[in-house]
């Protein structure tokens, strides 16, 4: 997907470094289970040294009452993600179901990263009945 311009008012959350534990976590609607399955994507971003590479952030989706995940973890790297503009991640193809959220979990480079920004998580209804 292409990159998108900066942000506006939506940004949701900055965080300078983390330590891998999820740092934010992002419900979804359980009544969203009748138009499974969903497209998940988030709108994110790093501020990085241009020297810096590596992963910048793991991101997933998790249901906290079966305790499994919905789709495989998806590691964003510096090298996809640093920069001013916001880009577009597909987290995967899921069955969103009660108790299902999107987490993110920051990676500990303080010498290299000065930032990670997420702006927003969307679901693409998959398969949607034609109009």
């Amino acid at each position: 997907m292409p990159a998108l311009p900066t942000a506006g008012p939506l940004v949701c959350w900055q965080r300078a470094m983390g330590n891998g534990e999820w740092a934010v976590k992002c419900d979804l609607p359980g009544d969203l289970a009748y138009g499974n399955p969903w497209r998940c994507y988030v709108v994110a971003r790093c501020e990085a040294t241009a020297a810096a590479d590596g992963p910048v952030m793991i991101t997933g989706i998790y249901n906290v009452r079966t305790q499994e995940y919905l789709a495989p973890e998806r590691t964003i790297r510096i090298e996809e993600s640093n920069g001013s503009s916001y880009r577009t991640f597909d987290l995967g193809l899921v069955n969103i179901s009660d108790g299902a959220l999107v987490w993110f979990a920051p990676q500990y480079k303080p010498e290299e990263v000065t930032g990670v920004y997420v702006d927003r998580v969307f679901l693409v209804r998959e398969n949607a009945p034609a109009r």
